[in-house]
């Protein structure tokens, strides 16, 4: 866990201090995950222990996960979610837009590499649930949905979380009671949301500006 969460850190280090400008961090990542890929095979060549838990760090496997490793990651979340709160509005403000930021004194850089940090908390802890290959279902799906449902950065956010939290729940409990691995239905029901989603949506709105016209 440890080993896990230091690779994380020094790999969002490493994104945010080469990703400069906005249009250089797409190729950084790419760069950054080939070569993280890489070195992925070669520990993974030299693990010395059983396939088995070579498996569970590439798919996940929620039951290995001991009471220190449990009491790190609530740690790590509660720095993560009080980092979030206080960066909340300058971060905000350089996503949406950087270079305006920049000129009313946001520092965008440092606020860039912060948040990779967190992000790689996140990370770390996901790989748990997941796994490294699966790790996207976390990161992305839930956030893509969310933004379907809303333009609010902050109800966005909060639906966000709502999503992760019912696909890695409903993933645990499904899992409990048949014998398929966790990180299947973690990302069938991330992908189930955000298809209802994406499909629902436009059916929603057209509803809404029927009734506004009428």
């Amino acid at each position: 866990m440890l080993g896990l969460l230091s690779g994380s850190l020094l790999t969002a280090l490493v994104i945010g201090t080469l990703g400069l400008r906005v249009r250089e961090r797409d190729s950084v990542v790419g760069v950054v995950m080939a070569f993280g890929l890489g070195l992925g095979v070669l520990f993974i060549t030299l693990y010395p222990r059983y396939a088995t838990e070579a498996f569970s760090i590439l798919f996940g496997a929620i039951t290995t996960v001991s009471q220190g490793d449990l009491i790190l990651l609530v740690v790590m979340a509660i720095i993560t979610i009080v980092g979030l709160g206080v960066m909340y509005r300058p971060l905000t403000f350089a996503t949406v837009d950087p270079l305006v930021a920049e000129a009313r004194g946001v520092p965008v850089r440092l606020v860039s590499i912060l948040f990779l940090l967190m992000l790689a908390a996140s990370v770390a802890e996901a790989v748990q649930i997941v796994g490294v290959l699966l790790i996207l279902t976390l990161l992305i799906t839930p956030g893509a949905t969310a933004e379907r449902l809303t333009a609010h950065p902050g109800l966005a956010t909060l639906a966000s979380v709502g999503v992760a939290l019912l696909a890695t729940v409903g993933g645990i409990l499904l899992a409990l009671v048949t014998t398929v691995p966790v990180s299947f239905y973690v990302t069938t029901i991330a992908f189930a949301c955000y298809i209802t989603v994406r499909l629902g949506a436009p059916l929603l709105e057209r509803s809404r500006r029927r009734g506004a016209s009428a």
